[in-house]
Protein backbone atom coordinates (compact mmCIF):
# COMPACT_ATOMS: atom_id res chain seq x y z
CA UNK A 1 0.00 0.00 0.00
CA UNK A 2 1.18 3.63 -0.27
CA UNK A 3 3.78 4.87 2.10
CA UNK A 4 5.25 8.09 2.78
CA UNK A 5 7.76 7.91 5.17
CA UNK A 6 9.98 10.88 4.26
CA UNK A 7 7.87 13.91 3.33
CA UNK A 8 9.09 17.33 2.17
CA UNK A 9 7.05 20.36 2.86
CA UNK A 10 7.59 23.10 1.00
CA UNK A 11 6.83 26.14 2.70
CA UNK A 12 6.97 29.28 0.32
CA UNK A 13 7.41 32.93 2.16
CA UNK A 14 6.03 34.47 -0.86
CA UNK A 15 2.55 32.83 -0.14
CA UNK A 16 0.19 34.27 2.83
CA UNK A 17 -0.85 30.44 3.66
CA UNK A 18 0.76 27.25 4.54
CA UNK A 19 -2.05 25.22 4.17
CA UNK A 20 0.62 22.25 3.27
CA UNK A 21 1.91 21.56 6.71
CA UNK A 22 -1.30 20.55 8.49
CA UNK A 23 -1.76 18.40 5.77
CA UNK A 24 1.58 16.52 5.84
CA UNK A 25 1.40 16.64 9.52
CA UNK A 26 -1.71 14.42 9.13
CA UNK A 27 0.46 12.15 6.98
CA UNK A 28 3.25 12.23 9.10
CA UNK A 29 1.15 10.92 12.48
CA UNK A 30 -0.60 7.69 9.92
CA UNK A 31 2.71 6.90 8.45
CA UNK A 32 4.77 8.01 11.04
CA UNK A 33 6.79 10.06 8.48
CA UNK A 34 10.34 12.27 9.40
CA UNK A 35 8.94 15.33 7.67
CA UNK A 36 11.18 18.08 6.51
CA UNK A 37 9.88 21.77 5.86
CA UNK A 38 11.87 23.60 3.39
CA UNK A 39 12.19 26.97 1.74
CA UNK A 40 14.76 28.65 -0.31
CA UNK A 41 15.46 32.24 -0.06
CA UNK A 42 18.12 34.59 -1.91
CA UNK A 43 17.32 38.30 -0.92
CA UNK A 44 17.50 41.14 -3.66
CA UNK A 45 19.90 42.71 -1.63
CA UNK A 46 22.07 40.39 -2.91
CA UNK A 47 21.66 41.86 -6.48
CA UNK A 48 23.59 45.10 -4.77
CA UNK A 49 26.88 43.06 -5.15
CA UNK A 50 28.58 46.06 -6.58
CA UNK A 51 28.07 48.19 -3.54
CA UNK A 52 29.31 45.60 -0.82
CA UNK A 53 32.48 43.78 -0.30
CA UNK A 54 32.57 40.32 -0.03
CA UNK A 55 32.64 40.21 3.95
CA UNK A 56 29.60 42.28 4.03
CA UNK A 57 27.51 40.11 1.69
CA UNK A 58 28.50 36.95 3.70
CA UNK A 59 27.05 38.63 6.40
CA UNK A 60 23.68 39.03 5.07
CA UNK A 61 24.06 35.86 3.68
CA UNK A 62 24.22 34.44 7.09
CA UNK A 63 21.57 36.74 8.73
CA UNK A 64 19.37 35.68 6.25
CA UNK A 65 19.82 32.09 6.37
CA UNK A 66 20.02 32.57 10.19
CA UNK A 67 16.40 34.32 10.26
CA UNK A 68 14.18 31.84 7.49
CA UNK A 69 15.79 29.06 9.65
CA UNK A 70 14.12 30.49 12.95
CA UNK A 71 10.81 31.28 11.13
CA UNK A 72 10.75 27.26 10.04
CA UNK A 73 11.72 25.92 13.64
CA UNK A 74 8.94 28.74 14.73
CA UNK A 75 6.15 26.76 12.17
CA UNK A 76 7.73 23.60 13.42
CA UNK A 77 7.69 23.72 17.23
CA UNK A 78 3.71 23.20 18.35
CA UNK A 79 4.51 19.84 16.39
CA UNK A 80 7.48 19.13 17.70
CA UNK A 81 5.91 19.26 21.12
CA UNK A 82 3.58 16.44 19.82
CA UNK A 83 6.29 14.00 19.38
CA UNK A 84 6.40 14.25 15.41
CA UNK A 85 9.87 14.06 13.98
CA UNK A 86 10.14 17.34 12.15
CA UNK A 87 13.49 18.78 10.70
CA UNK A 88 13.97 22.53 9.10
CA UNK A 89 16.10 23.39 6.13
CA UNK A 90 16.54 26.41 4.52
CA UNK A 91 18.12 26.61 0.80
CA UNK A 92 20.45 29.77 -0.60
CA UNK A 93 19.41 29.63 -4.09
CA UNK A 94 18.59 32.66 -6.92
CA UNK A 95 15.92 30.69 -8.27
CA UNK A 96 12.92 29.18 -5.32
CA UNK A 97 12.34 26.54 -7.93
CA UNK A 98 15.91 25.43 -9.00
CA UNK A 99 16.89 25.83 -5.40
CA UNK A 100 13.99 23.01 -4.35
CA UNK A 101 14.57 20.96 -7.22
CA UNK A 102 18.25 20.30 -6.58
CA UNK A 103 17.54 19.88 -3.13
CA UNK A 104 15.23 17.54 -3.96
CA UNK A 105 17.59 15.49 -6.48
CA UNK A 106 20.34 15.10 -3.71
CA UNK A 107 17.40 13.66 -0.86
CA UNK A 108 15.04 10.70 -0.64
CA UNK A 109 12.14 12.27 0.06
CA UNK A 110 9.15 10.09 -1.22
CA UNK A 111 6.08 13.05 -1.42
CA UNK A 112 6.41 16.71 -1.57
CA UNK A 113 3.52 18.15 -0.34
CA UNK A 114 2.61 22.03 -1.24
CA UNK A 115 0.28 24.72 -0.90
CA UNK A 116 -1.57 25.60 -3.97
CA UNK A 117 -4.25 28.10 -4.81
CA UNK A 118 -7.39 28.45 -6.18
CA UNK A 119 -8.71 31.24 -8.68
CA UNK A 120 -10.54 33.52 -7.54
CA UNK A 121 -12.14 34.28 -10.32
CA UNK A 122 -12.71 30.81 -12.26
CA UNK A 123 -12.51 28.85 -9.57
CA UNK A 124 -9.83 26.35 -11.05
CA UNK A 125 -6.78 26.01 -9.45
CA UNK A 126 -4.22 28.41 -9.82
CA UNK A 127 -0.87 26.63 -11.06
CA UNK A 128 2.59 28.67 -9.99
CA UNK A 129 5.54 28.32 -12.48
CA UNK A 130 7.09 26.41 -9.44
CA UNK A 131 4.38 24.34 -9.23
CA UNK A 132 5.03 23.86 -12.92
CA UNK A 133 8.48 23.12 -12.63
CA UNK A 134 8.03 20.73 -9.66
CA UNK A 135 5.39 18.50 -11.62
CA UNK A 136 7.62 18.66 -14.94
CA UNK A 137 10.91 18.20 -13.54
CA UNK A 138 10.69 16.79 -9.62
CA UNK A 139 11.29 12.57 -9.28
CA UNK A 140 9.16 12.81 -6.26
CA UNK A 141 5.78 12.73 -5.92
CA UNK A 142 3.86 16.17 -5.50
CA UNK A 143 0.64 16.76 -3.23
CA UNK A 144 -0.85 20.24 -4.28
CA UNK A 145 -3.37 21.17 -1.59
CA UNK A 146 -5.69 24.39 -1.46
CA UNK A 147 -6.68 24.76 2.10
CA UNK A 148 -5.38 23.54 5.24
CA UNK A 149 -8.11 20.89 6.43
CA UNK A 150 -8.66 17.44 4.82
CA UNK A 151 -11.70 17.84 3.60
CA UNK A 152 -14.78 16.25 4.60
CA UNK A 153 -14.66 14.37 1.15
CA UNK A 154 -17.29 12.13 0.05
CA UNK A 155 -14.96 10.44 -2.53
CA UNK A 156 -11.21 10.66 -3.65
CA UNK A 157 -10.79 9.62 -7.59
CA UNK A 158 -8.03 7.79 -9.12
CA UNK A 159 -7.21 8.33 -12.83
CA UNK A 160 -5.73 5.55 -14.43
CA UNK A 161 -4.94 4.85 -17.91
CA UNK A 162 -5.34 1.61 -19.51
CA UNK A 163 -2.26 0.56 -21.87
CA UNK A 164 -2.51 -2.69 -23.01
CA UNK A 165 0.90 -3.77 -23.04
CA UNK A 166 3.03 -1.16 -21.00
CA UNK A 167 4.08 -2.44 -18.29
CA UNK A 168 5.05 1.18 -16.71
CA UNK A 169 1.51 2.08 -17.18
CA UNK A 170 -0.13 -0.78 -15.70
CA UNK A 171 2.87 0.07 -12.41
CA UNK A 172 1.30 3.50 -12.53
CA UNK A 173 -1.84 2.25 -12.03
CA UNK A 174 -1.00 0.37 -9.36
CA UNK A 175 0.39 2.84 -7.39
CA UNK A 176 -2.55 5.66 -8.24
CA UNK A 177 -4.63 3.04 -7.06
CA UNK A 178 -2.82 2.47 -3.65
CA UNK A 179 -2.36 6.12 -3.03
CA UNK A 180 -6.70 6.26 -3.68
CA UNK A 181 -7.31 4.14 -1.32
CA UNK A 182 -5.09 5.38 1.22
CA UNK A 183 -6.44 8.96 1.13
CA UNK A 184 -10.02 7.45 0.98
CA UNK A 185 -9.27 5.88 4.45
CA UNK A 186 -7.83 8.70 5.27
CA UNK A 187 -10.43 10.83 4.93
CA UNK A 188 -13.19 8.11 5.58
CA UNK A 189 -13.80 8.76 2.04
CA UNK A 190 -15.82 6.18 -0.67
CA UNK A 191 -12.44 5.80 -3.35
CA UNK A 192 -13.63 6.09 -6.62
CA UNK A 193 -11.87 5.14 -10.11
CA UNK A 194 -11.99 6.39 -13.44
CA UNK A 195 -10.44 5.16 -16.93
CA UNK A 196 -11.29 6.87 -20.14
CA UNK A 197 -11.69 4.42 -23.09
CA UNK A 198 -10.32 6.19 -25.89
CA UNK A 199 -12.78 5.13 -28.80
CA UNK A 200 -11.89 6.81 -31.87
CA UNK A 201 -14.83 7.22 -34.32
CA UNK A 202 -13.27 7.21 -37.77
CA UNK A 203 -15.52 9.62 -40.14
CA UNK A 204 -12.53 10.13 -42.44
CA UNK A 205 -13.41 8.19 -46.01
CA UNK A 206 -9.64 7.89 -46.37
CA UNK A 207 -9.54 5.47 -43.30
CA UNK A 208 -12.77 4.08 -42.75
CA UNK A 209 -12.52 1.16 -44.91
CA UNK A 210 -9.36 -0.11 -42.48
CA UNK A 211 -11.69 -0.97 -39.48
CA UNK A 212 -14.21 -3.09 -38.74
CA UNK A 213 -16.01 0.17 -36.58
CA UNK A 214 -18.36 -1.97 -34.19
CA UNK A 215 -15.42 -5.47 -33.94
CA UNK A 216 -12.95 -2.58 -33.94
CA UNK A 217 -15.13 -0.64 -31.07
CA UNK A 218 -16.18 -4.35 -28.90
CA UNK A 219 -12.41 -5.57 -29.04
CA UNK A 220 -11.20 -2.37 -27.74
CA UNK A 221 -13.76 -2.17 -24.64
CA UNK A 222 -13.26 -5.60 -23.96
CA UNK A 223 -9.41 -5.05 -23.19
CA UNK A 224 -10.38 -2.17 -21.23
CA UNK A 225 -13.41 -3.94 -19.05
CA UNK A 226 -10.95 -6.80 -18.39
CA UNK A 227 -8.08 -4.35 -17.38
CA UNK A 228 -10.20 -2.76 -14.97
CA UNK A 229 -12.14 -6.17 -13.75
CA UNK A 230 -8.40 -6.71 -12.49
CA UNK A 231 -7.79 -3.99 -10.63
CA UNK A 232 -11.82 -4.59 -8.92
CA UNK A 233 -10.83 -8.06 -8.27
CA UNK A 234 -6.94 -7.30 -6.67
CA UNK A 235 -8.28 -4.16 -4.63
CA UNK A 236 -11.56 -5.12 -3.62
CA UNK A 237 -13.20 -2.20 -5.35
CA UNK A 238 -17.23 -2.18 -5.34
CA UNK A 239 -17.67 -2.20 -9.27
CA UNK A 240 -20.53 1.14 -8.78
CA UNK A 241 -17.47 2.92 -7.66
CA UNK A 242 -15.55 2.27 -10.80
CA UNK A 243 -16.06 4.29 -14.11
CA UNK A 244 -15.17 3.39 -17.60
CA UNK A 245 -15.95 6.58 -20.10
CA UNK A 246 -15.68 6.33 -23.95
CA UNK A 247 -14.49 9.79 -24.89
CA UNK A 248 -11.59 11.08 -26.84
CA UNK A 249 -11.13 13.55 -24.47
CA UNK A 250 -10.18 12.60 -20.97
CA UNK A 251 -8.95 16.74 -20.16
CA UNK A 252 -12.57 16.90 -20.14
CA UNK A 253 -13.89 14.09 -18.93
CA UNK A 254 -12.50 13.51 -15.92
CA UNK A 255 -13.36 17.02 -14.72
CA UNK A 256 -16.65 16.29 -15.32
CA UNK A 257 -16.01 13.07 -13.14
CA UNK A 258 -14.58 15.03 -10.22
CA UNK A 259 -17.71 16.83 -10.16
CA UNK A 260 -20.51 14.05 -10.66
CA UNK A 261 -18.89 11.87 -7.64
CA UNK A 262 -17.96 14.84 -5.65
CA UNK A 263 -14.36 14.25 -5.05
CA UNK A 264 -12.27 16.40 -3.30
CA UNK A 265 -9.05 14.66 -4.14
CA UNK A 266 -8.25 14.13 -7.80
CA UNK A 267 -4.77 11.29 -7.67
CA UNK A 268 -3.21 10.89 -10.92
CA UNK A 269 -0.42 9.77 -12.66
CA UNK A 270 2.92 11.89 -14.63
CA UNK A 271 5.54 10.13 -16.58
CA UNK A 272 8.21 11.50 -15.82
CA UNK A 273 11.23 11.79 -17.94
CA UNK A 274 14.92 13.32 -17.20
CA UNK A 275 16.50 15.31 -20.16
CA UNK A 276 14.77 17.67 -22.63
CA UNK A 277 12.03 15.29 -22.15
CA UNK A 278 11.38 16.05 -18.58
CA UNK A 279 9.76 19.72 -19.54
CA UNK A 280 6.23 18.11 -20.16
CA UNK A 281 3.80 15.51 -17.80
CA UNK A 282 1.57 14.86 -20.53
CA UNK A 283 -0.76 17.15 -22.63
CA UNK A 284 -3.74 15.25 -21.17
CA UNK A 285 -2.31 15.53 -17.54
CA UNK A 286 -1.63 19.52 -17.81
CA UNK A 287 -4.71 20.17 -19.26
CA UNK A 288 -6.49 18.64 -16.61
CA UNK A 289 -4.99 20.69 -14.33
CA UNK A 290 -6.06 23.96 -16.11
CA UNK A 291 -9.91 22.71 -15.38
CA UNK A 292 -10.00 21.74 -11.69
CA UNK A 293 -10.68 23.21 -8.32
CA UNK A 294 -9.72 20.14 -6.00
CA UNK A 295 -6.49 18.69 -4.38
CA UNK A 296 -4.41 16.82 -6.89
CA UNK A 297 -1.92 14.27 -5.44
CA UNK A 298 0.56 13.60 -8.69
CA UNK A 299 1.93 10.28 -8.75
CA UNK A 300 5.74 10.34 -9.96
CA UNK A 301 6.69 7.02 -12.51
CA UNK A 302 10.38 7.85 -13.58
CA UNK A 303 10.66 6.30 -17.16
Amino acid sequence: MFQAKNIMVVVDYRQKNHHALPRAIKLAELFQSQLTLVSCIYPEVMNLSTFFGGEKLEQIKQNSLDEKKALLEELAAPFKKTGINIQTRVIWNKNFYKGLLEHIESSDYDLIVKTAHCHSSLNTLLITPTDWHLLRESPVSLFLVKNGQWPESKSILGAIKIQATDEQHHSLNEKIIECTLSLANLCKATPQLVNVFPWPIFNSVQFKHLFDEKGYFDEMKDIHQKAMKKYIDKYQLAEENVHLVEGLNAAEIIPEVISSSQSDILVMGTVGRKGVSGSVIGNTAEKILYEIDCDVLAIKELS
